[in-house]
């Protein structure tokens, strides 16, 4: 073994959530490259519980800390945020800890606030080891507590502008998030969401099921802010007589969920009713299962920096499981997916584009259909398999442990640029 890593954040695990598998790919590729990587979850522990116990366990060959809490489980919403950045100071000590002498780095997945972040590398500087920090995305101010004038946005913003270029050293899930932290002075590697290919969940056979004839669109996940799912309903109406040869399987949000986040528009869930079919919230392995039957799934997301910061690890998911995409491109889509071939790519995230995207699906033949299929496992097993990430992982890491261990300065003083002029595909 080339030393422990210990690989820290307030994600959830063994969890299906996207930030937990984001760390289980990372993990898995360091293993591979020789690291024993450990991992300590911090989830999200109420205000006032405490640490109980902790307990080494293993999921999908990784190890992890499971950490069990005690006392006050109930608590409003105020103090479920403010106990969940809280939370990170109780994880920087856990770490503490558990660091010995074999330690060679410290990995933490952002979050935590800028209370968390000075004493975790603190941690790192007195027990020797350097810290690397895995950047999954960046927030809008929109999206967090209080909004755009609250106090999470403006910590949110200091954290990636100010803490995160002195960590020196980035795992970024994006080129937006890679070019952003290489401008100012840090050691930076663009890692995608990883999957292991070869494990049975991402092999799952449908021989014995039949096909319908109609076309089967899939979305799995939530009906939050960052995918437009409502545009997809808005573009099926739009087909008029045509969206009955069209089935719409929703896996996650509730009926009643979408009609609130359709607003006005909440009486298309009656109109398009043959065409919609709501599975409610499932396991990870019976979602995966849903999406494999399915002819496309859909990713949909509007031309804002979150998206281009971040990367969709349901766009992974689908191309692991043979299935192509309907989307449009943001971010570094572009890179994995063409169109014709693993997607049908459509010109924005609206509800007109979509409909397009459905003529051109319905248009397809079935020879047509899982030639498009064959792509995107294909894509899939070039781009997203861990097993390829290994070696360049590794290396990033012996960089960093090398700057360390001579001294050598990387990251610097952020300017105020933060968000390009223009919100056009920057992955270019």
């Amino acid at each position: 073994m080339a030393g422990i890593i210990y690989y820290v954040g307030q994600f959830r695990f063994p969890d299906v959530a996207a930030n937990s598998l984001r760390v289980l790919g990372n993990a898995q590729a360091l293993q591979k490259d020789g690291y024993d990587v450990r991992l300590i979850p911090g989830g999200h522990q109420p205000i006032l519980s405490r640490l109980a116990k902790s307990e080494l366990k293993a999921c999908e060959g990784v190890p992890f800390l499971d950490l069990q809490f005690t006392g006050h489980q109930r608590c409003g919403q105020l103090a479920r945020v403010f106990g969940f950045v809280l939370a990170g100071c109780r994880l920087a000590s856990v770490l503490k800890r558990k660091i010995t002498a074999e330690t060679v780095a410290v990995i933490a997945t952002a979050g935590g606030g800028s209370r968390y972040w000075p004493f975790l590398k603190q941690v790192c500087r007195r027990s020797g080891v350097p810290l690397v920090c895995d950047l999954m995305e960046w927030y809008e101010a929109e999206h967090l507590p209080f909004g755009k004038y609250g106090p999470f946005a403006w910590d949110n913003a200091f954290c990636m502008k100010y803490y995160f270029p002195r960590v020196g050293a980035i795992i970024a899930i994006s080129s937006f998030l890679e070019r952003y932290y290489a401008e100012h002075g840090c050691r930076v590697i663009r890692i995608p969401p990883l999957v292991d290919l070869g494990a049975e969940k991402w092999n799952i056979s449908l021989d014995g099921e039949k096909r319908s004839r109609r076309l089967i669109l899939c979305f799995v996940g939530s009906a939050g802010k960052k995918d437009f799912l409502v545009n997809a309903v808005r573009g099926l109406a739009r087909l008029g007589n045509q969206a009955p040869e069209c089935e719409l399987r929703i896996a996650g949000p509730s009926k009643e969920e979408l009609r609130t986040n359709l607003g006005s528009d909440g009486g298309l869930l009656e109109t398009l009713e043959e065409s919609l079919h709501f599975a409610g919230r499932l396991s990870h392995r019976e979602a995966l299962r849903h999406l494999k039957g399915a002819d496309f799934s859909i990713v949909l997301r509007p031309d804002l920096r979150f998206a281009h910061a971040g990367f969709p690890t349901k766009l992974v998911e689908s191309m692991a499981m043979g299935v192509p995409v309907i989307c449009n491109l943001t971010g570094d889509i572009g890179r994995y997916v063409r169109d014709g071939q693993e997607a049908l790519v459509v010109g924005n995230c609206s509800a007109e584009a979509f409909a397009d995207g459905l003529r051109r699906a319905s248009a397809l033949s079935q020879e047509q259909r899982m030639m498009m299929r064959a792509h995107a496992r294909q894509r899939a097993q070039l781009s997203f398999d861990y097993r390829n990430w290994a070696e360049p992982l590794g290396r990033f890491v012996r960089q960093v442990i090398e700057d360390f261990r001579t001294g050598k300065v990387v990251g610097g003083r952020p300017t105020a640029r933060c968000w390009p002029r223009g919100c056009g595909d920057v992955s270019r």
